[in-house]
């Protein structure tokens, strides 16, 4: 089939949503002719893959949209980032609608951003549309914000906020509703989807990641390193935003040590996506707060590197 698809973040080179739309590209494009509207912003590194012959024959990228050099405020810089978004899905309608006139497609899916609060206009073209996978309807529990900066805090709060105002805007609605099908990630946003459209029908979960069998093979070796005696082996990886648990973890820690128990924790990510989450890592307040006061500060490692070395990290982690 011919398939068009919105993947506004779609980088090989980076990761969360950007991995998600850059892998679901792959999986699809195993049985279909892919049409791909992203971010311009994608260009470089996916211009990047195609001269590397990453990129399949059968996958053609459209870019959209406007953007700026990052913010270095990481709460800012991901405030942009939804701003961008957002501009990309109010204008790529007519973009999509003279593609459509051109090849005549068979099928539109939105893959990225896999958030339910912004509305895909696909849903518009006439043809079946395929929303998701989508999720981000998972409520920060409120007695925990004491433990969050008050920068990530004031983050989560603007993010309930979002949810409540998003259920009740018409766009919203009616992208849900109309969608031919609707993935979701994890059950609060099911629950939320089955409400909207007035049943489950025609919805179902499915997972934003998706590993090609070489990733799997790799999982797999990196799994069978894994020491059956020695300290316990943990790892977290990823956009270290608040609501991910970081400030949770050091008193987890400081708990475990009083009570006997060994263990070596590391902290890391792909260098191109996480120096936020290193410099946040190496602050001076961050580690006095959270490490030095319980002595920790030694006992917690940090790994910055490429994907393929903190995948196997992770791989071969007891916990993760």
């Amino acid at each position: 089939m011919n398939v068009l698809v919105s993947a506004f973040a779609c980088d090989p080179y980076a990761g969360s949503e950007n991995r998600h739309g850059w892998t679901a590209v792959q999986c699809l494009a195993k049985d279909h002719d892919l049409w791909v509207l992203t971010g311009r912003r994608n260009r470089l590194n996916l211009e990047s893959a195609q001269a590397k012959g990453q990129v399949p024959q059968n996958v053609r990228f459209i870019y959209a949209g406007r953007f700026k050099e990052w913010h270095r405020n990481r709460l800012i810089a991901r405030l942009q980032s939804w701003k961008e978004y957002t501009s990309f899905s109010k204008n790529i309608l007519r973009l999509a609608s003279e593609l459509h006139r051109t090849v005549n497609f068979d099928l539109t899916h939105h893959v990225t951003f896999a958030t339910w609060r912004v509305a895909s206009p696909l849903w518009q073209l006439g043809i079946p549309f395929v929303l998701g996978p989508i999720g981000g309807n998972v409520k920060f529990p409120l007695s925990l914000l004491s433990v969050l900066s008050l920068s990530a805090a004031g983050f989560e709060m603007l993010r309930m906020l979002s949810n409540a105002v998003s259920g009740f805007t018409l766009s919203v609605r009616a992208c849900i509703r109309y969608a031919a099908h609707v993935f979701t990630a994890e059950s609060a946003t099911q629950s939320l989807v089955t409400r909207l459209r007035g049943s489950d029908s025609a919805t179902s979960w499915l997972m934003q990641s998706f590993y090609s069998q070489e990733a799997i093979e790799a999982a797999a070796r990196d799994a069978n390193h894994k020491p059956a005696m020695g300290p316990l082996r943990l790892f977290a990886g990823g956009n270290l935003i608040g609501a991910k648990g970081m400030t949770l973890a050091p008193q987890a820690l400081a708990k475990s040590r009083s009570e006997g128990v060994r263990f070596r924790y590391r902290v890391g990510g792909v260098v191109r996506n996480f120096l936020a989450s290193k410099s946040l890592f190496n602050s001076s307040a961050w580690r006095k707060r959270y490490l030095l006061d319980r002595g920790l500060a030694k006992l917690i490692e940090r790994s910055w590197g490429p994907r393929r070395s903190i995948f196997s990290l992770a791989c071969a982690t007891a916990l993760r």
